[in-house]
């Protein structure tokens, strides 16, 4: 299934914010978005890892991106705060496609820049690929990852027991948020980073709200990685679980291609044998269907049944869907409370020589809702699984 938004849809973010998709890894992990790039619901994220049989871990929520051009800064993330929309990056989304992987173009201060997002088979890896299409001269594209590390099902609140330690060579972030989570790997070649590590409260997830679920989230940020970038230039990050040393993103990208290239001709020649056994066959092949998220999981359903939903290939469902019938959402029940954060101030050094730390004058504001949701404290220190009744 393909499809292409032009700026009449790109810039509406309500409309944006309507359509998702989902890059499936093949164990059971994903990444996955709106449009407009800003989470609607708790189960998106850059970096959702296979964790265990029946586990999964939303650990790097985002990647959020800014061009520093001539003077001028464009901050091209895209979240949703109590009363507001900060920043507003789909404002410079020039368009949207989707046919194997979902690509965002943006135009901003004389740039053209492409993104494409991509999980790898096999494997807990996310790439996000950046080509720059235009630009007037050179200019610097800094990237601010956001850590979630939790169940799939939960949401976190600030806290001080998340570890705020890291260490940066070579291009390669590696973060340990949590005992008894993965490490999270964040490969940016070519980069200079600047720690700063520091929470930033009360993300809104829009489509949890509506369904009656907790729906605000902290999300932590280590710091900012930055970029000299130029016309025809290109930064390949890989985001993974294991560390990435080493690879190249944009060979893994072209094997991936060629692989889901390979599915899709031999699914077309299945054809004759009739649609019914076509998807059958399809299904367990890892081809590409339509997946309905307003499930507590994500559960797949023939084309065009429900939301509009781009994706590439299936996870293994939990458990298959009755012809002609929707799953029922099921309603979660509380998440963790949230725990307090001492904010900056408990931010423990970064021990590694490599890693700088940001002069206040270069570093970007957050939104002002920061200073608003200080949580009131209490004895949980970590996120929680949320079972589904």
């Amino acid at each position: 299934m393909s499809i292409q938004l032009d700026r009449e849809i790109t810039q509406d973010f309500e409309r944006a914010t309507g359509i998702e998709w989902v890059e499936p890894n093949g164990l059971g992990g994903w990444a996955g978005t709106t449009v407009a790039g800003a989470h609607s619901r708790r189960h998106h994220g850059l970096l959702v890892a296979a964790t265990g049989p029946e586990r999964r871990s939303v650990l790097l929520s985002r990647l959020d991106e800014t061009v520093h051009v001539a003077g001028e800064s464009f901050e091209l993330g895209c979240n949703r705060f109590p009363g507001t929309v900060a920043p507003r990056g789909f404002e410079f989304l020039a368009s949207f496609r989707k046919d194997l992987f979902p690509v965002y173009e943006y135009e901003m201060g004389g740039v053209r820049l492409q993104k494409t997002v991509a999980t790898v088979a096999g494997e807990n890896t996310t790439l996000v690929l950046y080509e720059v299409l235009e630009a007037p001269g050179p200019f610097v594209l800094s990237l601010r990852p956001f850590v979630a590390a939790r169940d799939h099902h939960a949401l976190t609140s600030a806290n001080d027991v998340l570890s705020q330690e890291m260490t940066f060579l070579d291009g390669v972030l590696r973060l340990a948020p949590y005992a008894g989570e993965p490490a999270v790997f964040v490969a940016v070649p070519g980069s200079d980073f600047q720690g700063n590590p520091q929470w930033w409260y009360r993300f809104e997830y829009e489509l949890d709200r509506r369904r009656g679920f907790d729906f605000r989230e902290d999300l932590w940020t280590p710091g900012l990685f930055s970029c000299e970038m130029a016309a025809g230039g290109r930064l390949g990050v890989v985001v993974a679980t294991d560390d990435p040393r080493g690879r190249d993103a944009f060979a893994l990208f072209a094997k991936e291609r060629e692989r889901r290239e390979q599915v899709l001709a031999a699914q077309g020649e299945e054809r004759e044998v009739g649609d019914a056994m076509q998807r059958e066959a399809a299904y367990h092949q890892g081809t590409i269907w339509a997946w309905q998220l307003d499930a507590a999981d994500l559960v797949p359903v023939p084309l065009g049944r429900t939301r509009e939903v781009v994706v590439s290939e299936p996870p293994v469902p939990a458990a298959p869907v009755k012809a002609g019938k929707a799953p029922v959402p099921v309603k979660a029940k509380k998440t963790v409370k949230p725990v307090a954060a001492k904010a900056a101030k408990a931010a423990k050094p970064v021990e590694t020589k490599a890693v700088k730390t940001a002069p206040a004058k270069v570093e970007p504001e957050a939104p002002a809702v920061q200073a608003e949701a200080k949580p009131k404290k209490t004895a949980a220190p970590k996120p929680k699984k949320t079972p589904a009744k």
